[in-house]
């Protein structure tokens, strides 16, 4: 069975590249954009949990401050009803440090006092909703908006925990009201009265205030549809909370685990009516908690139309994707589908071809270069046929030429013939000398010889020097026979050996001295060409070796006017066949020596062949 992804890959590399394109086109951007897609998505749905988590976080902070400063408002009007002063006179200081009396002037005084805090207290807080206050000497007064006063037992908790406090405010959560019969929730906050002068207790006031203040801060909360506020106390009492159905119970163990001893809380819990997010603040100063439950499931029915918005942005976008593609992956194949053509039109041997692809792009150069290979393909055939005819008619000259070299040696071995009869020996070593020196130069059958077959050359070339001048030019060979089998490019040595008789010993006008020599290193045969010519000034010496440096054009040196086939061209020759870190280097000095160095790969003439 083939495998499905072989299959479709095998279809892939038969289509056509408009359809490589474009389906690599869309690949590679619906894999980006996809990528993009979902790390938006993750983002996007992170920022909105951080959004929700957050504004929850400082919106229940800030109720919670709220409530912290309706309470210390609370704390401030006991302290206005105890510390006020009219001209050095304090009415509930003294009725609490005054004896118990039962004179009617003095109970209607007292009363006239009670009854005008009451209306103060009604006056300045809508909330109010009741007040007790008890002294140590017996005297008490009680008053509340609903019901009347019933019996009751001084000695609650709340008295105990008020006395504790010494002079602190405490704050009771929410509870019946404890010394009316209305049965009405409120919380409460009471303080112990204390003497001015000497900070003794005299007694201790309750102050009950409804609900009211605690919906209201409670109902301005706006995170999402369906959250819970909780408000408890320090023993996780519910004080308020939105359904008003649990005050006065204790909150949900899974909760208290979540918030006990921790100041701030922002976590997910998972209650009996389903998930939520739990955000809790509590208050530094009076030990009470805000806590908000946000529905999981609002949160992402809220993500969810800001999911349905990106799928909205999503699909036009991958549309315009597929079109682009498409697009792009046509002006890129139509001019390359009409190459196709033309090469097609030339293979069938049309070659009249001059269109060319206008855009600057890759696709245009392209083109270009066709449309210019083209022409020269048609100009190479013209060339070709006229160079068959021209190839043709050289041959028949060649064979007429070739009986010139023949004809020359046959010459010089007559003359050579002739000394030997006439007794001139020296006749016959010259002209043997140049008639080998002839075959040795014209024969085209290997451009690698021999080092042995150079220095053979060489010897011929000086020996008919020699025989033409009075001065003797001293030729010292000291290369090893190991290296006579080496491969050296023919005529390397003799334009140089030459270069030193004429630049440098013919101009010194005294007998010359040539030593050759050779080493081997790491693969590397430096041949060693020294002379006692007149040397090389050194501005012409540093011209040269600069130019051995940048030129291998074959272009031949030219020193004090006299032409020679050249270092250069020797230069250019060996870095040419041998690469460019062969050839020659020069060293000299005036009016003492010229040293000139080949280096050629240490090798077999056969290898180099």
């Amino acid at each position: 069975m083939i495998n499905p992804l072989k299959k479709l890959c095998s279809l892939i590399g038969d289509a056509k590249l408009r359809t490589k394109l474009f389906i690599g086109y869309v690949s590679i951007i619906a894999l980006g954009f996809a990528a993009l897609c979902v790390v938006l998505y993750l983002n996007t749905q992170r920022t909105f949990t951080d959004e929700v988590r957050n504004k929850s976080f400082e919106i229940i902070k800030q109720v919670n401050s709220n409530i912290e400063d309706n309470i210390k408002e609370m704390d401030l009007l006991i302290n206005y009803l105890y510390l006020r002063k009219d001209e050095n006179y304090n009415p509930l200081i003294d009725i609490f440090i005054g004896a118990k009396s039962e004179v009617p002037a003095t109970l209607l005084h007292r009363d006239w006092e009670f009854n005008k805090l009451f209306e103060d207290l009604i006056y300045l807080r809508n909330d109010f909703s009741g007040i007790f206050m008890h002294g140590d000497n017996g005297i008490e007064f009680s008053r509340f908006n609903y019901g009347s006063t019933k019996n009751y037992n001084i000695y609650m908790e709340w008295y105990g925990k008020t006395i504790k406090n010494k002079g602190k405010t405490t704050v009771l959560g929410t509870h019946k009201q404890f010394y009316s019969d209305s049965g009405m929730l409120v919380f409460s906050v009471a303080k112990q009265i204390e003497n001015p002068a000497n900070k003794r207790g005299l007694g201790v006031i309750l102050l009950d205030f409804d609900l009211s203040m605690l919906r209201k801060e409670c109902q301005a909360i706006d995170i999402l549809k369906g959250s819970r506020i909780i408000i408890s106390d320090g023993n996780y009492n519910t004080v308020y909370q939105t359904d008003e159905a649990g005050i006065m119970e204790k909150i949900d163990k899974k909760i208290i685990e979540k918030i006990d001893g921790k100041e701030s809380v922002v976590s997910n819990i998972e209650l009996a009516g389903g998930k939520y997010l739990l955000v809790s603040n509590t208050s530094a100063r009076y030990n009470w908690k805000m806590i908000a439950l946000v529905p999981m499931e609002e949160m992402m029915r809220k993500w969810k139309d800001t999911e349905n918005i990106i799928l909205i942005v999503v699909i036009p976008l991958l549309i315009m994707i597929f079109i682009v593609s498409y697009i792009l992956a046509r002006r890129i194949t139509k001019p390359i589908s009409r190459l196709i053509n033309q090469m097609e039109v030339i293979e069938k041997g049309d070659y009249n071809i001059n269109w060319v692809y206008p855009s600057r792009d890759e696709v245009g150069q392209l083109s270009r270069k066709f449309v210019s290979m083209v022409s020269t393909i048609r100009e190479l055939i013209r060339k070709e046929y006229k160079a068959s005819l021209a190839e043709r008619e050289a041959e028949l000259k060649a064979l007429q030429a070739q009986i010139n070299p023949h004809f020359i040696y046959n010459t010089l071995e007559l003359i050579s013939t002739i000394s030997i009869i006439e007794k001139v020996p020296q006749i016959d070593e010259v002209a043997l000398a140049l008639a080998r020196m002839l075959r040795y130069s014209i024969k085209t059958k290997d451009d690698v010889v021999t080092l042995g077959e150079e220095l053979h050359h060489v010897e011929d070339y000086l020996r008919i020097y020699n025989s033409r001048f009075d001065y003797k030019i001293d030729f010292v060979n000291k290369i090893e026979k190991q290296f006579y089998n080496y491969g050296i490019l023919k005529l390397t040595i003799q334009p140089i050996i030459e270069n030193a008789v004429v630049h440098g010993i013919e101009k010194s006008e005294r007998d010359g001295l040539i030593v050759i020599s050779a080493e081997e290193n790491q693969g590397i045969l430096s041949v060693n060409i020294i002379d006692n010519g007149s040397g090389i000034e050194e501005e012409k010496l540093k011209v040269l070796t600069d130019s051995l440096k940048k030129d291998a054009d074959g272009v031949s040196w030219e020193l004090d006017g006299s032409q020679s086939i050249g270092l250069k061209n020797v230069n250019a020759r060996l870095s040419l066949y041998y690469g460019k870190s062969y050839g020659i280097n020069i060293s000299s000095e005036m009016n003492k020596y010229t040293k000139i160095t080949l280096k050629i790969p240490a090798q077999l003439a056969a290898a180099v062949i």
